[in-house]
């Protein structure tokens, strides 16, 4: 495993858990329809911070199994913003 392999797992570890914690949270408030009429948009963020979660998280892991880890990227905007720290 490389340098700093073990933190960047558990790092990605604790991406995945927030990630759960947000859906969670999420599923919970669009369960009241008063809320999710109220709060379409600022529920549609829940998903898309859950996403950017994941997919760091899975840019940690491909870092630590030695792989390109920007090539896997799926979220496009994502990626774009990846790409220009990278390089």
């Amino acid at each position: 495993m490389p340098a700093g392999g073990a933190l960047d797992e558990r790092l990605a570890d604790e991406l995945d858990r927030a990630g759960v914690s947000l859906e969670t949270s999420a599923a919970a408030l669009c369960s009241d329809p008063a809320i999710a009429a109220g709060h379409m948009a600022a529920l549609q963020c829940f998903d898309q911070v859950t996403q950017v979660l994941g997919e760091i998280a899975g840019v940690l892991r491909r870092r630590v199994a030695g792989e390109d880890p920007l090539t896997a990227i799926r979220l496009d905007a994502l990626r774009a913003r990846m790409g220009q720290a990278h390089g």
